[in-house]
């Protein structure tokens, strides 16, 4: 049995989830306003600012990872478009990244200052959170 297989696609504080094999919107992460007929996060789960960075958690295949401008990460089951965590960093998240060897972490670069634009690798430092703490925090 072969495995369904998505395609994922940011654009600004929304991620629509695309069937490879139909092309169809399978759920939409974002206010129900800019949703489609599908599954819809709600508008209080969804991100507020600029979706900076976006994959698959190294621990669920099932489980989307995303980071944002707003300073929060967010773990969703993406296939019902249910937000499942949420952890405030407290400054704009200009990139954020993980790696299968190291499953119980992610690795963030923020930008304390938020006048400068995502990319400003001057004022970034970067820090690791354990995996643990994105499912212990709403």
């Amino acid at each position: 049995m072969s495995c369904c297989r998505y395609f994922f696609l940011i654009v600004g504080s929304t991620v629509k989830i695309y069937s490879t094999a139909t092309g169809q919107v399978i759920s939409t992460l974002s206010s129900p306003a800019s949703g489609s007929g599908s599954s819809s996060s709600t508008f209080g789960d969804a991100h507020t600012d600029e979706i900076t960075a976006a994959f698959i958690s190294p621990r669920n295949p099932f489980q989307l990872m995303t980071a944002s401008l707003d300073g929060h990460i967010k773990t969703w089951d993406y296939l019902e478009a249910v937000l499942l965590t949420t952890i405030d960093v407290g400054e704009p998240i200009t990139h954020m990244c993980a790696h299968e060897t190291l499953p119980d972490y992610v690795f963030v670069a923020t930008n304390p200052d938020k006048r400068l634009k995502k990319g400003t690798l001057s004022m970034s430092i970067s820090v690791y959170i354990p995996v643990w703490c994105l499912n212990n925090s709403l």
